[in-house]
């Protein structure tokens, strides 16, 4: 994890990480990540998203608390009740629908 770490600028307070072959085998399914994913949530997910907060002093974080709903995705294919979209740093977002709190 070092050494992608190491990779990425420093100082940019939200950085929308992609494209990043060693990061997507870490997340992927035969990944560490992902097999703790599959371990506690089944055998049917997968992370969607790599989003790396530098939060030190001279980033200047000021952000109260909110909930990231949104999943990225390889394009936009308009299905019923997943919206708004969004693009953020050239990576194309959506909300998925969500029924109850989670």
């Amino acid at each position: 994890m070092d050494r992608i770490l190491a990779r990425m600028p420093d100082g940019r307070a939200g950085l929308r990480i992609s494209d990043d072959r060693e990061l997507g085998f870490m997340l992927g399914e035969g990944g560490p990540v992902g097999a703790v994913a599959k371990t506690l949530l089944g055998a049917g997910v997968q992370p969607v998203r790599v989003v790396l907060f530098d939060k030190n002093d001279a980033a200047g974080w000021v952000l109260g608390w909110h909930q990231d709903r949104t999943i990225t995705v390889r394009q936009r294919i308009d299905v019923s009740g997943f919206g708004p979209w969004t693009v953020k740093q050239g990576i194309v977002h959506v909300e998925p629908p969500f029924s109850g709190n989670r």
